[in-house]
């Protein structure tokens, strides 16, 4: 997956996409499903296996990752709740 390209070149942007981004860095840091990957799981390619996401318009606009494993959801995600239109991280481990 590459990186969306269709965000407006402003710095508030460039900030959520960098937002967006550090979020799913941090996710995968917090869970060893998903950071135990070899080849290092970079983030924009967090679907390829694991699950789907869309960008849409410089942000995060869907991410499913049901069934993953996954431990922690990491705060920073509060920094991007309300860009994301759909979560589904379901049939974790998470609480």
């Amino acid at each position: 997956m590459k990186w969306p390209n269709n965000a407006p070149n402003t710095e508030v942007a460039a900030t959520k996409i960098a937002n967006h981004i550090a979020f799913l860095e941090a996710l995968i840091d917090s869970n060893a499903s998903l950071w135990e990957v070899i080849p290092r799981l970079h983030p924009a390619d967090i679907d390829r296996e694991f699950g789907y996401q869309k960008w849409q318009n410089g942000r995060l606009d869907k991410l499913i990752l049901n069934n993953n494993g996954l431990t922690k959801i990491p705060e920073s995600i509060c920094a991007i709740y309300s860009d994301i239109n759909e979560i589904d991280i379901s049939n974790n481990s998470i609480c």
